[in-house]
């Protein structure tokens, strides 16, 4: 299992706290700076948590995309 911590704020349900990713496969592309996580995906931040399948994190646009049996528990 893979762990990043990032520290970018994000406007979405998280607020803009920092949160943590963990991902059995993640991929990153600095250029685009989109990141990808695949395989039990699990982001937890203060209080929250969402887990899915994939999910993806784009820096431009400062929004997280989960997909596949996507749950948050609050």
């Amino acid at each position: 299992m893979l762990k990043l911590l990032l520290t970018l704020l994000v406007s979405s349900t998280f607020g803009t706290e920092p949160f943590e990713v963990t991902a059995d496969e993640m991929t990153a592309s600095q250029k685009s700076g989109v990141y990808i996580a695949t395989g039990n995906v699990v982001l937890r931040r203060k209080g929250q948590t969402a887990y899915a399948d994939i999910m993806t994190f784009d820096e431009n646009t400062q929004l997280v995309t989960a997909r596949g049996n996507v749950t948050l528990v609050e």
